[in-house]
């Protein structure tokens, strides 16, 4: 819900619709997802989470020291479990699921 100018001026002109002003936007929108790809924060520890373009969650990632360390989560586009496992300085560690894009199990992997 926003002032209508036009109402206490009724004289005042719309402005022409500026293509270098939307261009400028998406430019902006586009850096913020990039940021929010890398965003990192604090959850029992440093958490690496990756988003889609569209905003959702791509993957969880527990970080120590810089490197994976913990739980890893990867999701699909719509929002269902992808994988679950985890990983002891970078590298895969015991038992890694994997499920379909319906939420249903279909493998497990060992490291």
């Amino acid at each position: 819900m926003g002032y209508d100018l036009r109402a206490t001026f009724p004289d005042m002109e719309e402005e022409p619709e500026d293509p270098e002003m939307k261009e400028e936007a998406v430019t902006e929108k586009e850096l913020m997802n990039e940021l929010k790809r890398f965003y990192v924060e604090k959850f029992q520890g440093n958490v690496l989470r990756e988003f889609y373009p569209e905003g959702g969650v791509k993957s969880e990632t527990e970080i120590r020291e810089g490197r994976r360390h913990g739980r890893h989560r990867e999701y699909y586009e719509n929002g269902k479990l992808r994988l679950r496992g985890k990983y002891t300085r970078n590298l895969r560690k015991g038992t890694w699921k994997y499920y379909t894009e319906e939420g249903k199990f279909d493998k497990k992997e060992k490291y």
